[in-house]
């Protein structure tokens, strides 16, 4: 399950994507029912084929355009009596608009600007452009993007650097190479999804490197060719505070990157996360098990999680940011201290957990071990009966010592 505000849409619709998938042998039939805030909003009859021989299962999917609003808790229940009724249910979270104010840095036209009109196009954004004279380190800005311009300073925000760098880039760029293409990115980064930098290529890039705090998550054959970083308690502009900055090695113009259609799929997915902190102004999604990150406002020290069987933990906050480890149950999460209050949900989102059918093979490490095809022939072991016979000799010849006295 998976909600999403599609850059190219009305910024009032969100898009909730649900995917159901049937390991059994045999079809199914069930009813799909949507909740918002424990409300019912929809309901669709699904039927499910039997899982496919080679994939393990087969799978449908469906999708649901729903106003945003207020925001609120999504619940997504599939209507069935199985042997593992934990992944019948998913929870995702609506977060209310905001539009995301953006500030470009660029010496080019914005009319020419291929970064320029990928921003223009997002309609979850406002972006204004300013030459390099024209930035003072102005705040009122989610976004600070730098096309081309290596500042000296930079005030307050989060920041994309674009063939630049500066105090607050993720990476060093000590050396430039020519002609390189993307041979690897992380697809698990929220930067990276929907994305495909596989045709992507330069004709000169940075031999980038990332700093202590940032994350290589695309590379090309000289080096980092996108590195994404998130700190905290740094000095920006004589004051400490958190951000997050994304580099990307190589100008836009002296590539094809511009023309494939990953390019405003990766600006929207860039702004989106620099604008955005866990727990923040985005609905925050976990897995089973995974350490929930919550920022809290300041001067809150001290935190109150409760889970979704009701169960309370106090949780001592150092920074600005609250972790809370017991995850282990799906359903939504609620984090509070006084006058504040979120929520954040967490599923059970495993493919291999909701196959329990047994299985003709397991993977042991990266080691496949097959179920064995056929009967094994193996020796008897008879020194049981022969210890078993040796102790009735001994007890007859015990009980005839005895009848002769």
């Amino acid at each position: 399950m998976d909600v999403r505000r599609p850059w190219w849409s009305d910024p009032g619709v969100t898009q909730c994507f649900i995917a159901v998938r049937n390991h059994g042998a045999q079809p199914r039939q069930a009813a799909l029912e949507l909740y918002r805030d424990d409300r019912l909003i929809d309901v669709r009859p699904l039927r499910l084929p039997a899982a496919d021989r080679e994939l393990g299962f087969s799978e449908l999917a469906e999708l649901f355009e729903l106003p945003t609003g207020t925001g609120g808790i999504l619940r997504a229940r599939i209507d069935l009596a199985d042997d593992l009724d934990v992944d019948n249910e998913a929870y995702a979270q609506l977060v209310p608009h905001r539009a995301v104010r953006v500030l470009l840095v660029t010496a080019r036209d914005p009319e020419v600007s291929y970064l320029a009109r990928a921003l223009a196009t997002d309609t979850s954004v406002q972006a204004q452009v300013v030459s390099p004279a024209g930035y003072t380190g102005q705040e009122g800005y989610d976004v600070v993007v730098f096309e081309g311009v290596s500042p000296r300073s930079v005030g307050p925000g989060n920041y994309l650097y674009v063939d630049a760098t500066g105090e607050t880039c993720p990476a060093e760029a000590p050396r430039r190479v020519e002609h390189v293409g993307i041979t690897d990115w992380d697809r698990t980064h929220p930067v990276m999804r929907f994305v495909d930098l596989s045709q992507v290529g330069a004709d000169s890039a940075a031999a980038a490197r990332p700093r202590g705090w940032g994350r290589v998550i695309a590379s090309h054959e000289g080096g980092a060719a996108v590195v994404a970083g998130d700190r905290q308690d740094a000095v920006v502009a004589g004051r400490t505070t958190s951000f997050r900055a994304l580099y990307l090695s190589f100008p836009i113009e002296r590539s094809n990157f511009w023309s494939t259609v990953a390019f405003p799929i990766f600006v929207s997915n860039a702004v989106q996360w620099l604008a955005t902190r866990p727990g923040q102004r985005e609905g925050l999604h976990l897995r089973a098990g995974e350490v929930a990150a919550v920022d809290v406002p300041d001067g809150v020290r001290r935190v109150t999680v409760t889970t979704p069987t009701g169960e309370k933990h106090a949780i001592d906050v150092p920074g600005r940011i609250a972790y809370f480890r017991d995850t282990l149950r799906r359903g939504v999460y609620e984090i509070a201290a006084p006058g504040w209050r979120r929520e954040f949900v967490v599923n059970l989102l495993s493919r291999q957990e909701s196959a329990i059918a047994p299985r003709d093979t397991i993977r042991l490490g990266q080691q496949p071990v097959r179920a064995a095809d056929r009967h094994t022939r193996a020796p008897l072991e008879w020194w049981r009966w022969l210890v078993l016979l040796a102790v009735v000799i001994l007890a007859v010849e015990w009980w005839v010592y005895h009848r002769r006295l």
